[in-house]
């Protein structure tokens, strides 16, 4: 009998057991994958880390400090814009004898700190003035800004004191489409700025000192849909002429001493 057709029997093995059906033992991990693996879990936590000291401690000090002064601030997070870690909102609305619910120019600059802020309003923040606005035009995601003013029942307006020249810093913003002025001091002077930012898509400009002939300023606005005139002194005659000029416009709501409570729909 020759060597190939011997069986030598495998010391330990049990009879019947091919030798071949034996399936070895895995090797233990590597000590480079599991110093892979904690390098990985290392630089999520530096991640986190950054994000923490750098974006969300900045933010949740800035929602310290404007809830602190009345205001409200929405900050979520969905599937839409993690990556852009959230989107903020901030409601601030003084009213009659509520100091506290005052914001003045000197915490414009909180605002710059929140992230991915994209909607501002201030109704009634009459410490807001045109220095204010212009730190506000900084912020470079904002989509809606709400400088409406009140007539809180002592025959006055009051707002953010904005004014013709204060407009000129919101041209820069080109992701503004939605701006309300109701009650500020903007005349036709100022529509001429506002006819220069073109991405807007709706303006309150109920309650201002604006004609007939500024109306006509605001024709280059091609991606207006709403447009809100009470109490001026437009006329029904503008607003049909106005319209007619601006295939997006939808809305347009007119009120006063020259209209007969027209509602203008394309």
């Amino acid at each position: 009998m020759t060597t190939t057709d011997s069986k030598i029997p495998i010391a330990g093995l049990k009879p019947g057991i091919n030798p071949a059906d034996i399936v070895p033992l895995r090797k233990p991990p590597s000590h480079r994958l599991v110093l892979g693996f904690g390098l990985l879990v290392v630089a999520l936590l530096s991640v986190f880390s950054v994000f923490a000291f750098v974006f969300a401690v900045p933010h949740l000090n800035a929602v310290a400090h404007l809830s602190a002064l009345g205001s409200s601030v929405d900050w979520h997070i969905d599937r839409t814009t993690w990556k852009t870690w959230g989107v903020s909102k901030v409601y601030a609305r003084s009213r009659y004898l509520i100091s506290k619910a005052y914001l003045t120019d000197l915490d414009v600059d909180t605002f710059l700190k929140l992230i991915n802020l994209k909607e501002l309003t201030l109704i009634g923040c009459e410490k807001i003035t045109d220095k204010g606005i212009e730190q506000i035009a900084k912020l470079p995601h904002l989509e809606l800004l709400d400088l409406t003013s009140q007539n809180w029942g002592d025959g006055m307006m009051h707002g953010p004191r904005i004014t013709d020249a204060g407009l000129e810093p919101l041209t820069h913003m080109k992701t503004l489409k939605h701006l309300y002025l109701c009650g500020s001091n903007i005349s036709d002077v100022g529509l001429k700025t506002i006819g220069t930012m073109t991405e807007l898509e709706t303006l309150d400009l109920s309650e201002t000192k604006i004609t007939d002939e500024g109306l006509q300023n605001l024709e280059s606005l091609v991606n207006l849909k709403t447009l809100l005139i009470d109490m001026t002194e437009i006329s029904d005659k503008a607003v049909q002429a106005f319209g007619a000029k601006l295939p997006k416009l939808e809305f347009v709501q007119v009120t006063g001493p020259n209209s007969q409570s027209t509602t203008y729909k394309r």
